[in-house]
């Protein structure tokens, strides 16, 4: 064919925007054209001219001697031919021209990649200058539709290959409404650039596994009934297994031992946009083995699945609701106390994977805070008490965090923030709890906080609560002033018997974890949800205890009892050192800082690695 090997956006760009009835005269020009020399007057199979079927679908002849032409079960895979003709003699190579509709079936073969030989450069070069995924995609561009790409099995290492330059961020640079917003790996392999799916599976071409058989005469591969029955398909009833395994197709060799030519994995266009599906009881491409594939740039979401290599007639319904990606990228933080700062640092630290796109900072304060607006945060002054500028701040925001201090009027500013965060159209409002639960509680601050979620549920505006017990950085390590735990000085006061279990996170943590969530998990797992984060649950006794085994170190330990603690709330309710301090430890002692059963809390995280209590102390204090 002679084409110059062709790449790039603009190249990409042309094609998109060439005229659509101008392609559509060309094909019919080169079908024409087809016609004179691929099926003359004697052509065995007349009806094929008609509609350029080829006859490797073909049903055979009906009871009038017409042609059925094409079958309707859409399987391809093989060179079944019809009773108009004899098959090409495919031991020979190259195969003769024994049909006369020969040279279109060899075209039509090429353009599904099924041609028994390995590709030419002169390949390379033309599918280079007309990718075929151009072809597929161009009409769902040209409408602006948002495209996700869903790829299984050694797919996922020549599917990313045909991506060319399409993602939506791209396209839109050009004027094109259109494009690739997500690619959805499922069981499957991924494979950079100058990799093949063989090298990608860890196959030695010259020591083909015994479950693949291997037709050098035809160069095709497949996989053998019996071994797929057990490896692909083992978490199905028998019979369906059975039924499965027989339809599994034909391959070309050379699908497995080609190199990829290129891959989008470090293309800034798509960053943020690759999620995976980890199948657990997968028997071919093993969990660990899919993370190791998985562990590379460019891929940020990923989402367990519990079934085998097929997930698609398995879990049919959970492989179509998998989330890979969340969507939520545009965030407003209000607040920047002590959780909110690490919400703000571990969003913006996701910035440059793509993941996470705009994070404004809502302050009453003019002055912002320059280390955070030097990471890229962006700072906007709001008031309030009004409501058009509270709701002008929160324009194009996906989400909004409430990390506000404990104090009343705090905690009731998310009333108006919660509103007008529904007048702006944002998506999902996460009330200021990061503390113990607070379902029907009917006092203090903990009341307020149950207020909100009663508001956000009545106008509508969907939000995710995070329970997190007790913040190990306020409570046993930053504010020795307290009077509690001064580890400096040897000295701990317990307030309450210690003997209560309490579940205990660093802020870090909890920021880590919230950040996790709303960018990973989709709308659906979102949307009213109730989050129960731990770092580790344990007693006061038994983290005095740890801290002296682990320093050598002999603390001077007193007690508070939990009546001296109520006596002091009830004769101190306004006094911050004597009565609200203790009110914090009494709630604590009366084991009120559980976020939930053993079994609920860091569920939806099980890779979540928190910090230990002791740990926390040991890295201030030493």
């Amino acid at each position: 064919m002679g084409m110059q090997k062709t790449t790039g956006p603009k190249f990409v760009v042309q094609i998109l925007k060439r005229n659509l009835s101008n392609k559509q005269r060309n094909k019919q020009d080169e079908s024409e054209n087809d016609d004179d020399d691929v099926f003359p007057d004697d052509a065995p199979c007349p009806d094929v001219r008609k509609e350029h079927f080829w006859c490797s679908e073909c049903c055979g002849k009906e009871e009038n001697g017409v042609c059925n032409g094409i079958t309707d079960d859409g399987n391809t895979d093989l060179w079944k031919g019809c009773d108009c003709a004899d098959d090409p003699d495919w031991s020979q190579q190259p195969p003769p021209q024994v049909r006369k509709d020969y040279r279109h079936n060899i075209r039509a073969l090429r353009n599904r990649h099924m041609l028994p030989r390995e590709p030419s450069e002169e390949d390379y070069n033309a599918i280079a200058a007309s990718p075929s995924a151009i072809h597929v995609l161009e009409p769902l561009i040209h409408e602006g539709r948002d495209i996700v790409l869903f790829m299984r099995s050694y797919g996922g290492v020549y599917g990313p290959a045909a991506l060319g330059n399409l993602a939506k961020k791209a396209m839109v640079q050009h004027s094109l409404e259109g494009g690739v917003v997500a690619v959805i790996f499922a069981a499957a392999f991924v494979a950079p650039k100058g990799t093949s799916a063989m090298a990608a599976m860890g196959i030695d071409p010259a020591h083909i596994p015994e479950w693949i058989s291997h037709d050098e005469s035809i160069g095709l591969v497949a996989f053998r009934k019996d071994y797929a029955t057990a490896m692909l398909f083992h978490d199905l009833p028998e019979e369906e297994a059975e039924r499965l395994a027989s339809l599994l197709p034909k391959q070309p060799y050379a699908c497995f031992s080609t190199p990829v030519q290129w891959d989008p994995y470090r293309d800034d266009s798509f960053r943020g946009c690759f999620g995976y599906i980890l199948t657990e009881t997968d028997r071919i491409l093993v969990p660990e083995l899919q993370r190791m594939r998985i562990d590379i740039p460019g891929f940020q979401n990923t989402q367990a699945s519990w079934c085998g290599s097929g997930p698609s007639s398995s879990i049919p319904q959970g492989s179509v609701s998998a989330p890979a990606m969340a969507g939520y990228k545009n965030f407003a933080v209000a607040g920047t106390g002590e959780i909110g700062t690490p919400i703000i640092e571990q969003l913006l630290a996701q910035k440059d994977s793509g993941t996470v796109s705009t994070v404004v900072v809502l302050t009453r304060q003019s002055d912002p805070d320059e280390t955070l607006k030097a990471k890229g945060a962006i700072f906007r002054t709001v008031d309030y008490a009004n409501s058009e500028t509270l709701a002008a701040a929160l324009r194009n925001i996906d989400v909004v965090i409430a990390a506000v201090t404990v104090t009343p009027e705090a905690l009731r500013a998310q009333i108006p923030l919660a509103d007008a965060a529904k007048d702006a159209g944002v998506k999902l409002f996460v009330p200021s709890e990061f503390g113990n639960r607070t379902e029907g509680k009917t006092g203090g601050m903990w009341a307020i906080k149950d207020g909100v979620k009663k508001h956000l549920l009545d106008i509508g505006l969907p939000c995710a609560q995070f329970f997190n017990g007790a913040f190990v950085d306020w409570f046993l390590v930053n504010h020795p002033e307290h009077g509690a735990f001064d580890w400096a000085n040897g000295k701990v006061v317990v307030k309450g018997s210690g003997d209560t279990p309490i579940s205990w996170t660093t802020q870090a943590d909890v920021a880590r974890y919230v950040v996790h969530a709303l960018t990973k998990f989709d709308e659906a797992q979102l949307r009213n949800a109730t989050f129960a984060i731990e770092g580790e649950r344990k007693t006061l006794n038994e983290i005095v205890a740890e801290y002296q085994e682990r320093t050598g170190r002999k603390m001077d330990v007193s007690y508070e009892s939990r009546e001296f603690l109520e006596k002091a709330v009830a004769g101190h309710p306004d006094d911050w050192e004597n009565g609200k301090i203790r009110l914090l430890y009494l709630v604590l002692d009366r084991g009120e800082a559980i976020t939930g059963a053993s079994e609920e809390v860091n569920r939806y995280w099980p890779e979540f690695r928190p910090t230990r209590v002791v740990d926390a102390i040991l890295a201030r204090w030493g």
